[in-house]
């Protein structure tokens, strides 16, 4: 029998994530500015419109969150976040959604 975890709403949460082989996920000052913008861009229940570049285009309307945003922390091969979940599945969704968008943009545009 699987056993699942369930994150609950308002509780915090240390996410962390690394590049495959420890390799470098954050070449530059630019890599991590893209990610950090996905980071606002991405956090809302709402599914998102594909860019040009892989970015969102947010609609002008009022958003709901995912996921409070408390801290966060980029280095060359890793990443930290301190989340707090609002919406039921937020960290889950928030997390597939900038998972895909900086990894299409890292593989696509930053190895050719």
């Amino acid at each position: 029998m699987a056993i699942r975890s369930v994150l609950a709403n308002d509780s915090l949460y240390h996410i962390y994530n690394r590049g495959a082989d420890k390799r470098e996920i954050f070449l530059d000052e630019t890599d991590c500015l893209r990610f950090m913008r996905n980071l606002y861009d991405f956090n809302d229940v709402r599914p998102f419109e594909k860019g040009t570049d892989f970015g969102l285009k947010i609609k002008e309307k009022e958003r709901e969150l995912l996921v409070d945003i408390l801290c966060y922390c980029l280095m060359p091969n890793h990443f930290h976040l301190i989340l707090r979940q609002k919406a039921n599945n937020g960290i889950v969704r928030f997390m597939q959604k900038i998972g895909v968008a900086y990894s299409k943009f890292f593989n696509q545009f930053l190895l050719g």
